[in-house]
């Protein structure tokens, strides 16, 4: 399974994976209210920004977030 999943991460996870690059993120009042949990690092988060990757190298394991398939 390459690349189907949607991922949350935070923006120093971010930064890291992408340096200079400027996420696409959710707009602030389409986010939910709780923080997410970063599915890289684990840390709770309201970045907006979500990646896709396949979850099996990935602190969540497929578990937090939004994980759903894209068709």
């Amino acid at each position: 399974m390459s690349n189907r999943w949607r991922h949350s991460i935070c923006e120093a996870c971010w930064n890291e994976k992408n340096p200079g690059r400027e996420p696409v993120v959710v707009r602030e009042e389409f986010r939910d209210e709780q923080a997410e949990m970063c599915c890289f690092c684990g840390r709770g988060h309201n970045s907006g920004i979500y990646v896709r990757e396949d979850p099996a190298g990935l602190h969540c394991a497929g578990v937090y977030g939004v994980h759903a398939e894209a068709a």
